[in-house]
């Protein structure tokens, strides 16, 4: 059974139980078919996406708080709890970066003279030091524009990229705009970003 079969019986059940709900009332108000929803229940299947769960949730009549509840169970049985957990405390940093640390009073980390960077063309690197090289000359290159802004699509466990950003933007007028990490434990065609 998943999370949010659990989650989602947990809310259901008593409401059956009293006679103010059928799976047959909430399939016609969700346009969700009675078989789906019973293997939503038994933790057969989730929701094929966020639309489905959204009519879900409306057809439930939900308070802002389980729509809040059910939506984290379908992320955790979605993508796993260690990745979710993951994923929660990357955006709780990001959000609160600035409370935990006064980036006016910090003194900037010295950076050494970037690595030329390829003039045209695509340009094929391998190994972990050539490419973490390759990485912190573009980081640094665009920290140390004015106003430079950076922009990553990276998978979530590349700590040096993540170490990179954090150091060297430190205390310059540099801004990340977006951090967007691929998972690759992901079923194939998918993609999951944060």
């Amino acid at each position: 059974m998943s999370v949010f079969s659990q989650k989602m019986q947990a809310l259901i059940q008593p409401r059956i139980d009293k006679g103010q709900l059928t799976i047959y009332g909430l399939a016609q108000n969700s346009k969700i078919d009675r078989s789906s929803l019973y293997k939503f229940l038994n933790g057969e299947r989730l929701p094929a996406s966020l639309a489905v769960l959204n009519r879900l949730m409306e057809a439930l009549r939900l308070s802002p708080t389980q729509s809040s509840e059910l939506r984290t169970a379908y992320d955790i049985s979605r993508m796993g709890e260690e990745s979710y957990q993951r994923r929660r405390n990357t955006v709780e940093f990001l959000n609160d970066f600035n409370q935990y640390v006064d980036v006016h009073s910090l003194t900037p980390v010295p950076i050494l003279e970037p690595l030329p960077l390829p003039k045209e063309g695509a340009e094929v690197r391998s190994g972990i030091l050539a490419v973490n090289s390759l990485v912190q000359s573009v980081v640094v290159a665009e920290a140390t524009r004015p106003n430079g802004k950076i922009r990553v699509i990276a998978q979530p466990e590349y700590d040096f990229l993540i170490h990179s950003l954090s150091s060297l933007t430190l205390g310059r007028p540099c801004s990340i705009e977006h951090v967007i990490c691929l998972e690759s434990d992901s079923p194939e065609g998918t993609i999951n970003t944060t």
